[in-house]
């Protein structure tokens, strides 16, 4: 609750990417406790809060955004769809860790959960360094897309591989059941920040669902394993899983149903629709931003990049990137496309609409 809190308030519009990078840190931690003897693995783990803690009190010092221009309101439809949609998902994540041992029965690998651990550690180290370099408007939209194929993708494979492969179909439903931690981590905080809502409901709530679901589907899966043969009833409870994600997938939360989430009240526009330069003065004036911010910010809802506003303004990219840090912390946004947001919503003054006189 603590870290959500923080991730909440951070105005460096890279805290996806840095979820991601962490998970995969988290890989290499595992395998290198996994490889100590006991002992020095269980002393080495007992570390792990304080090293947490004291890392938090670090990251206390990072820019934080101050509360945004606009007002937002949780959109009650979209919550249901997504909170179903995380109850589904999370019980065939449960279901699927009753599965998978089932066919690891009939594998011959001696060291099957380190195996797994590698392919999903693996894939978000893929993923991650993807999301690195493309470094996409919104992160909560970019977390949210390899959900539901990386948990379809393992299921298949599970279904079509070999059991002596069953750990490549468990490794990619453990990156997709990760990869939905880390949008319900970074969606949920962010949405109670910009509702002004407190962390510990929004973020509590995801985290409450989603391991009950777990809970569920295993418990439904393990009742269920012992009356179940490898070949037609493996695969029919496998198929009806592919389902469920199709249905999760398509009726009960999609990437619009999540944009819906954060609804934002627009305000009644005069006949003539104001322009992106008087919305941005607009903004700079009621945000504080100083003049070189309102050059940046006028190139960021441009669609130009961090390197782009480097060349045009002539300055160092060290620069650029404090400038950005300073918009996204005083108009309270933590990613590119909440930048267009807020800049859309901006309505200006009369005298701010009223042409220049000329003569």
């Amino acid at each position: 609750m603590m870290w959500g809190k923080l991730w909440g308030t951070l105005a460096t519009g890279r805290v996806g990417r840095h979820l991601y990078l962490s998970y995969a840190f988290a890989f290499l931690l595992f395998f290198g406790v996994f490889a100590l003897p006991h002992p020095f693995a269980g002393l080495l783990v007992c570390t792990f809060p304080l090293l947490s803690a004291a890392i938090l009190h670090s990251c206390e010092s990072e820019p934080k955004r101050m509360q945004g221009l606009s007002h937002h309101t949780i959109n009650r439809v979209s919550s249901i769809k997504a909170i179903a949609f995380m109850l589904v998902l999370s019980m065939v994540w449960g279901i699927s860790q009753n599965i998978v041992p089932h066919v690891a029965a009939n594998a011959s690998s001696g060291n099957f959960m380190g195996i797994t651990m590698f392919v999903a550690g693996i894939a978000i180290g893929a993923f991650a360094l993807n999301l690195t370099l493309s470094a996409p408007p919104s992160e909560i939209t970019a977390l949210y897309r390899p959900v539901i194929p990386a948990i379809a993708a393992g299921l298949m494979a599970l279904i079509a591989l070999p059991p002596s492969f069953a750990f490549i179909g468990n490794g990619l439903i453990a990156m997709g059941i990760y990869c939905l931690d880390m949008f319900l981590m970074l969606a949920s905080t962010d949405l109670a920040f910009r509702c002004k809502i407190p962390t510990t409901r929004i973020f509590g709530t995801a985290v409450f669902v989603s391991r009950s679901g777990t809970l569920l589907g295993s418990v439904i899966g393990a009742a269920m394993m012992p009356n179940m043969t490898w070949d037609s009833s493996f695969v029919t409870l496998a198929a009806l899983c592919l389902g469920a994600l199709a249905i999760a997938g398509t009726l009960l939360f999609t990437q619009t149903d999540l944009q819906q989430c954060y609804e934002t009240p627009r305000a009644s526009l005069d006949d003539e629709k104001p322009t992106l330069s008087q919305r941005c003065d607009a903004i700079a004036k009621s945000a504080g931003l100083t003049s070189r911010e309102a050059e940046v910010l006028g190139l960021l809802v441009r669609g130009r990049t961090v390197q782009d506003v480097c060349d045009e303004l002539v300055i160092a990219q060290g620069a650029a990137k404090h400038h950005v840090s300073n918009i996204y912390r005083k108009l309270g946004v933590s990613d590119r496309r909440s930048l267009y947001d807020v800049v859309e919503q901006a309505q200006p003054s009369a005298n701010d609409k009223r042409p220049l006189s000329h003569g």
